[in-house]
């Protein structure tokens, strides 16, 4: 009776959640006439993202009823509302308005919380010994600056293109891979897209789904100061911090009269993303070191990744300007991922105009 019981209650026990993934950040805008310069700014107060007007000309006055919309929902808008294009900088991540002719259409854009894809162009490619045309979409996809994804599926799944009457149309199936978008505020994808007679004026939608592999979001962790750093990982255990589930451990401290070196190993739980070996996940990590009275920072000057696998990797940090002062004055400091995640986003673009 009793292993009945115990079988019964193994039937209703829960599975252990996941990490939580990264949520949108939501703004609520309203403006009756109100000069955009205005709504600019309460947008960055609410959102803590710029988003500069460079239409030039007049400070034109915009009317909004905005309420808990997505950041990117409330960029469009505004956009739309200065008859704009918007401009995102994949590099340095600033967010502009660009002027729209006045006949000139809106861009294909879609939201899907944290993520903002946008059809910059389609081309289209005319083969003479077939007869066929084809096209191509380029598709910018960018996402809310605190993010910082590290990889970006290349190719959607589950791509559809119907036509202007609801059919759908075959279309390629391309080969996904991760491609590294760390550093990057947004990035451009080719999108293969059916043969079509130039006739038919339009694709009717584009739809599919990508994912992004990111931090669920960064830890801050805080170790004692160097020297005792030192004197704790030659007699072991090695210092450490556990939080969510990984573990930061400080191997191996060197405190060499041209240089500090410090050495960290992470672990991480079973049941995140794989990678290959060339493919790095620790690139947004940084160590610092703090004075003890917090006004002071010093960053690591460069690092060499000994070792990394999915879960692990191991990591030495190089300190060598020649102000450092005395080892006992600094605490250490290393920012690294709480985990890392899949973060799925769909698309879906309609009446997509052929060229």
């Amino acid at each position: 009776m009793m292993n009945g019981l115990v079988c019964l209650a193994l039937l209703f026990v829960q599975p252990a959640a996941g990490p939580a993934l990264p949520k949108a950040k939501t703004v609520t805008l309203t403006a009756d006439k109100t000069k955009l310069s205005a709504v600019l700014a309460d947008l960055a107060k609410q959102a803590g993202v710029a988003v500069e007007d460079r239409r030039g000309g007049a400070d034109d006055a915009v009317t909004l009823d905005l309420k808990s919309v997505t950041f990117w929902q409330a960029v469009d808008a505004v956009a739309e509302a200065a008859h704009a294009h918007v401009q995102v900088a994949p590099r340095d991540g600033s967010i502009t308005l660009v002027q729209r002719k006045d006949k000139e259409k809106s861009q294909p854009v879609s939201r899907d919380g944290l993520f903002r894809a946008a059809i910059k162009r389609i081309t289209a490619i005319h083969d003479f010994d077939t007869g066929s045309t084809t096209y191509a979409a380029a598709v910018e996809v960018a996402w809310e600056a605190r993010l910082q994804p590290l990889f970006l599926e290349t190719q959607p799944r589950g791509l559809k293109v119907l036509d202007a009457q609801g059919k759908e149309l075959p279309v390629r199936q391309e080969g996904s891979s991760l491609a590294p978008v760390d550093g990057r505020a947004s990035f451009l994808l080719d999108l293969p897209l059916p043969e079509r007679d130039r006739t038919a004026g339009k694709f009717g939608a584009i739809r599919g789904t990508l994912s992004v592999i990111a931090p669920s979001r960064m830890l801050q962790l805080k170790f004692d100061t160097l020297d005792q750093l030192e004197k704790q990982a030659k007699k072991g255990p090695a210092p450490s911090v556990a939080e969510d589930g990984m573990t930061c451990k400080v191997t191996k401290v060197d405190l060499a009269t041209d240089h500090w070196s410090v050495r960290v190993d992470l672990d991480y739980p079973p049941g995140g993303p794989s990678f290959e070996s060339y493919q790095s996940w620790v690139v947004n990590n940084e160590m610092t070191l703090e004075n003890k009275d917090g006004t002071k920072r010093m960053a690591s000057n460069s690092y060499v990744l000994e070792s990394s696998t999915s879960r692990r990797a191991v990591l030495t940090y190089h300190f060598t300007d020649k102000n450092r002062g005395k080892a006992d004055d600094w605490k250490l400091l290393y920012r690294t991922p709480a985990a890392l995640v899949e973060i799925p986003f769909t698309f879906s673009f309609n009446d997509v105009p052929l060229p």
